[in-house]
């Protein structure tokens, strides 16, 4: 488990310091894009349409 922690730590410290200031936009887009894409298929299961990739993105 140490190993996974400090791999993570080492990918996330790596990727900021490539972005620098653009890290925080970066990191906020992609976790409201997942947001989007989990709440699209939410919205299919609750529609009782078929889950798919494609209604993940479109809703």
């Amino acid at each position: 488990m140490n190993r996974v922690k400090t791999a993570v730590a080492c990918f996330f410290a790596a990727v900021s310091a490539w972005l620098g200031v653009l890290a925080v936009p970066v990191y906020v887009l992609v976790l409201v894009n997942l947001a989007d894409y989990f709440t699209g298929i939410a919205a299919s299961v609750f529609r009782k349409e078929a889950v798919s990739s494609y209604r993940g993105i479109k809703g």
